[in-house]
């Protein structure tokens, strides 16, 4: 097999991972939120990180909806320096969630996995869709 076909299951399987990750940790949001607020917390500083996490959480599986088409649809699924960024990036997610998850880390440190894992492959996802649109035109 050659090295861009080997790619293509991990890197599907990286963003599988990614995206039980995700769903997991909105459907248990509010254990998380108590997991990784101070002891002693007031309900506006409850609020104010349920919406901060609700938001990063549903840009991310948007982020992950538009990767994950634009990997199905072939546009990106051969490029060698994406997909490795790509597989590279959500395994990392994978891994720092679930130690989000598991250890209760501060609410801002979503932020950093999200800039990171999530934002970085996207960027490059998009400018791979985009060129690719503009290559269509022509």
């Amino acid at each position: 097999m050659n090295p861009v076909g080997s790619f293509i299951p991990i890197r599907f399987l990286s963003l599988t991972a990614h995206f039980v990750i995700l769903v997991t940790l909105l459907w248990s949001l509010e254990s998380n939120l108590k997991a990784c607020l101070p002891l002693q917390y007031t309900q506006d500083e409850y609020n104010v990180q349920n919406t901060n996490l609700t938001v990063g959480l549903s840009v991310a599986i948007a982020f992950y909806a538009f990767e994950m088409l634009s990997f199905l649809f072939g546009i990106s699924m051969f490029i060698t320096s994406v997909s490795l960024l790509s597989t590279f990036c959500h395994i990392c997610a994978s891994v720092t969630l679930s130690l989000y998850t598991l250890e209760g880390w501060k609410c801002t440190d979503y932020w950093y996995i999200f800039a990171f894992c999530s934002a970085i492959p996207m960027f490059f996802e998009s400018v791979v869709v985009l060129m690719f649109l503009l290559g269509k035109k022509r």
